[in-house]
């Protein structure tokens, strides 16, 4: 089975030069972890790669490291060093719904949506 491309990362979009309006992004992520966070789990991987622009909007792809709130976060997790940064060793390192705001907070630094 080969699997195709639903849409473009925003990674390569912002390559491109292709900053997309912010909103629309932020829009579809916050809806994804409210429902997310809603059920109890943490997606903790936010990164322009795990976002793609599709026909229907934008999604957010990957769910590889969701985990139960309170739970370990992955040693191997690529964004672990932001967590670090933003003090999260001193909490102990377990899942919270703190942690996809942080890495809000850096996709947006990342796209260029902050002063």
């Amino acid at each position: 089975m080969t699997l195709s491309p639903i849409g473009m990362p925003l990674d390569e979009l912002l390559s491109r030069g292709k900053v997309p309006d912010p909103v629309p992004v932020l829009e579809a992520i916050l809806s994804f972890f409210v429902g997310l966070h809603a059920i109890g789990f943490v997606y903790i991987d936010l990164r322009p790669s795990n976002v793609i622009r599709a026909n229907e909007g934008y999604l957010v792809i990957d769910l590889e490291f969701v985990r139960p709130v309170n739970e370990a976060v992955p040693v191997n997790l690529k964004c672990r060093s932001v967590l670090e940064k933003a003090k999260f060793p001193k909490m102990g390192m377990t899942a919270s719904t703190c942690m996809d705001l942080v890495m809000l907070h850096e996709l947006m630094v990342t796209c260029g949506w902050t002063n």
